[in-house]
């Protein structure tokens, strides 16, 4: 029998493929403990800005400055903006809960 073993680094709102990669892997093994990459997909990715398909926004989640040279793994979230949950989520909400299989 083959046996898979995947490793990826994680991935802030990951696509499809990722999960995918998760279900036929035997052994996932998250890479963390690489350099943190500014204006990658680590800490941000990128959604629909409303029903158009072809409009799109960024979602970035605000990492301490400080931090930025460091391992994934000790990356801090930066404090001094604290409502950026509120507006992820309910950007998601807003721009896909009246697409099919939305569950809220």
């Amino acid at each position: 029998m083959n046996r898979t073993c995947s490793i990826i680094q994680p991935h802030y709102i990951p696509y499809m493929g990722y999960f995918d990669l998760f279900q036929r892997s035997d052994k996932i093994i998250i890479l963390d403990d690489v350099q943190f990459v500014k204006r990658e997909w680590k800490n941000r990715n990128k959604i629909r800005k409303g029903s158009n398909i072809d409009e799109l926004k960024w979602l970035s989640v605000p990492v301490d400055k400080k931090d930025q040279k460091k391992n994934i793994t000790d990356i801090k979230i930066s404090k001094e903006n604290n409502n950026w949950r509120n507006y992820h989520i309910n950007s998601i909400i807003f721009t896909y809960m009246k697409t099919p299989f939305f569950l809220h």
